[in-house]
């Protein structure tokens, strides 16, 4: 194609710095997690189906630069791993960020082994520079579970609660405590404000977020232990579905639990592994898909509005502006908000896990397809300036570990502007064909992508062999009461209607999910 060595040695100069920076589409997942730092979006881990049936976990970790305007359609194209190490495989863990800090924190989940560990309890992801995790954070006895919940307060603190984990006798533990973890300094703590054990109270896949006034956090939906089979030493328990009108929420200034109900006539179906997301104009929480137990399919009332004032749900028809792709209903996605007004939904499963990305405008209700471009807020600004002008967005695919030092800027004080205009024009001249490569390949990448419904996507084929692990030996079976996208030990539902306090009711099908949470303050005061 070129007819000297100088050109041919510039191709390959060019090559090789597309192969640095080049986009990626995550194969198809859900069980995973996604946090906005700044302007990039960033989601680890998850878990697919492969040949047999078998459980495949990810150790993946992606990320997404949202700086820029672009189309929904060419999202999926957008992403770019980072390599380097990591936590390892991870699902059901629970994860939050904090954007001023550049920081997010992943804790516990099911690791490839054992359904109940992961390689490391708590860890955390710096994105500034080329981006560093530190997987050497002291537990100082925070219990090890999954399935639960964390809630960044936005600005130093991470709650964590909910989920299950087990003790060395083998029996299953709920944990009834809020655990606090503060990222500046890496410390844990909890509060001795308790839950009722053993109740509708320990929840496990149910969502949560925090509410308009800063200070609040809101638990809605999940499943929360019965009772414990007979004879099994607590290694396995019976399962119910928390009531959606059973609201549970936790005061980070007054260090307190309070429950309450919602009223009306609309009550959403009751649901796990959906997505709970707060409106910033207004204060009102939304709720995205969900299943239940022994399904693998979506619920088909798929979004709700809670009004936390009125205490009261309803739903919405969503739109679609210009010919945008709606994803319809879904379970075990992820749901980030970008801005005041863009709600990603990302991947999932429909029954068979995708890796689609839908973008809806909660302010009109309607499926986007052109993103707007995140903006930094002042406060993330002035971090930037003190951070050298580093962010998620100059990252390597490789930014696994940072170097020790700057971090990635400048000793000398230099603006990255500065620097750039110094550079010659024989090193401008391969950026310039790198570009046009890159372009190039991204192009006909997008044509030789097959449809994700399928999960028969070749390149994610390849990538799950290298990089995701077999985490169910044999495959399921029908007769299995864990629903087909859960992990073992099985959740059971219970047949005879129990109650948190260990009495039995004889109410059948429907009305067995449909258990009844009255108000209390469950620390007694």
């Amino acid at each position: 194609m070129f007819g000297s060595s100088w050109s041919g040695a510039l191709l390959l100069i060019a090559t090789a710095a597309i192969n640095s920076v080049r986009a990626d589409t995550p194969s198809p997942r859900g069980n995973h997690g996604c946090v906005l730092l700044r302007t990039t979006m960033y989601c680890y881990g998850g878990q697919s189906r492969g040949a047999g049936g078998h459980v495949l976990t990810s150790n993946l970790f992606y990320r997404l630069d949202l700086s820029q305007e672009k189309k929904v359609d060419d999202l999926s194209q957008s992403w770019v791993e980072i390599t380097g190490g990591n936590m390892g495989a991870n699902l059901y863990f629970a994860m939050a960020g904090i954007s001023e800090l550049n920081t997010f924190v992943i804790d516990g989940g099911s690791g490839t082994g054992d359904v109940y560990t992961t390689q490391t309890p708590t860890v955390t992801y710096n994105a500034t520079g080329e981006g560093a995790w530190n997987l050497g954070i002291n537990s100082g006895g925070h219990p090890q579970v999954n399935s639960h919940q964390a809630v960044s307060d936005n600005a130093s603190t991470i709650y964590i609660s909910g989920g299950r984990g087990k003790a060395d006798s083998g029996a299953l533990q709920f944990p009834v405590q809020m655990t606090l973890f503060d990222l500046p300094s890496l410390k844990l703590s909890s509060t001795p404000a308790t839950l009722q054990s053993v109740s509708t109270q320990t929840r496990l896949h149910h969502k949560a977020a925090l509410a308009q006034d800063g200070h609040t956090i809101y638990y809605i939906g999940g499943i929360f232990p019965a009772v414990p089979f007979d004879n099994t030493g607590g290694s396995m328990y019976s399962y119910g579905h928390v009531e959606m009108s059973d609201i549970l929420m936790y005061d980070t200034i007054q260090a307190r639990w309070t429950t309450d109900k919602t009223t009306g006539t609309i009550l959403p179906k009751p649901r796990m592994d959906h997505t709970l997301t707060m409106k910033p104009s207004t204060g009102e929480f939304i709720v995205y898909g969900g299943t239940q137990l022994d399904s693998d399919q979506p619920l088909d009332d798929y979004f709700y509005i809670l009004d936390p004032k009125a205490k009261t749900w309803s739903n919405r028809t969503l739109g679609t502006s210009d010919g945008a792709q709606s994803l319809g209903p879904r379970h075990s996605h992820a749901a980030v908000l970008a801005g005041n007004s863009s709600l990603f939904i990302i991947f999932g499963s429909t029954g068979t896990t995708d890796n689609r990305i839908g973008v809806l405008d909660i302010e009109n209700y309607t499926w986007l397809n052109t993103v707007p471009a995140v903006v930094l807020t002042e406060v993330e600004k002035e971090k930037e300036k003190e951070e050298g002008g580093a962010s998620g967005t100059d990252q390597g695919s490789n930014g696994g570990s940072a170097s020790d030092g700057d971090s990635g800027a400048n000793a000398s004080g230099l603006s990255s502007g500065t620097i750039a205009g110094a550079v010659v024009g024989a090193v401008a001249g391969v950026a310039i064909i790198g570009a046009l490569l890159f372009f190039f390949l991204r192009r006909r990448r997008n044509n030789d992508t097959v449809s994700s419904e399928t999960g028969k996507d070749g390149s994610a084929t390849r990538r799950f062999a290298d990089n995701e692990f077999d985490n169910s030996a044999p495959p399921y079976s029908d007769t299995d009461s864990l629903p087909s996208h859960q992990l073992s030990p099985p959740y059971t539902l219970s047949a005879t209607g129990s109650k948190p306090d260990g009495s039995t009711s004889s109410v059948s099908g429907d009305q067995v999910q449909r258990l009844v949470m009255t108000p209390v303050k469950p620390d007694g005061v």
